[in-house]
């Protein structure tokens, strides 16, 4: 069975759980750290944590895999760097590189005049050695098309978490007490931000609020509008583990996902 190194900077449950599925490659992720607590010892002893990215060409080599997925260039700094890893050790091990593109932002938008022309420099050279590039949706493809990659070499498919885990996302019974005091919820899992709705959600919530005084709002995520989730009746959760979101969605009565299209 072939060998499929997965390059990782942030190892957390929905991004390494789904690879005990794997059939026809062999995953070895390999990571630098895991902040999010939702792993086990015993979940993390298959994955391979390295401490630069020399320890990484390291590890890489001692492994000597058939593919490697190496990051996304318009992820952060530590992800360009993990792109060139991926890049070098393919062209070293003479190996088929493969990543994904989750980034719908035009670059220009996202990362400013100044680095815009050079990540896309980075983009175009990546693209070009890589075998296959997965994108999540049009935004991704558009911002790979911009950069002059081959067509023929990209495919869109549901990357990250690959569907959902019907073992581990699933009706529990009986089920548990629907928010506090009885009441019921709705329930909104995401990034707190302008593109994912969330103006719409609350101006949503107000009427909702008036008409059923024993309903709730109860928010899971992290973003820049979180000043202006408050109010009675709205919980803020903050971040929530990948483990805990199966027991709020069994608590919902409905759970809401406003996301928008924005123009740019």
């Amino acid at each position: 069975m072939k060998t499929l190194a997965i390059l990782t900077e942030s190892i957390r449950f929905d991004n390494h759980h789904p690879l005990k599925y794997f059939k026809r490659l062999k995953p070895v992720h390999f990571y630098e750290n895991a902040p999010y607590g939702d792993l086990s010892a015993e979940e993390l002893k298959a994955a391979i944590k390295y401490g630069s990215l020399r320890d990484l060409e390291k590890k890489l080599l001692a492994l000597k895999p058939d593919i490697i997925q190496g990051a996304e260039p318009y992820g952060s700094k530590k992800q360009l760097g993990l792109c060139y890893v991926a890049w070098k050790m393919a062209r070293k091990l003479n190996i088929p590189l493969i990543f994904g593109m989750l980034e719908n932002r035009p670059v220009k938008a996202r990362f400013g005049l100044f680095l815009a022309p050079i990540l896309r420099k980075v983009l175009a050279v990546y693209a070009q050695q890589a075998r296959l590039i997965f994108y999540l949706n049009e935004g991704a493809k558009r911002n790979l098309l911009e950069v002059g990659a081959d067509q023929a070499k990209l495919k869109k498919l549901l990357y990250g978490i690959w569907g959902i885990d019907t073992a581990v996302f699933k009706p529990v019974t009986p089920l548990p007490e629907r928010g506090r005091n009885g009441q019921g919820r709705i329930l909104f899992v995401g990034r707190i931000d302008e593109a994912k709705g969330i103006p719409y959600l609350l101006e949503a919530w107000e009427m909702v609020r008036r008409e059923y005084p024993n309903i709730e709002l109860v928010m899971a995520g992290k973003g820049e509008m979180e000043d202006r989730v408050k109010g009675e009746r709205v919980k803020k959760l903050g971040m929530v583990l990948t483990k805990d979101l199966p027991a709020l969605f069994n608590q919902a009565l409905l759970t809401v996902y406003p996301s928008v299209t924005l123009r740019r």
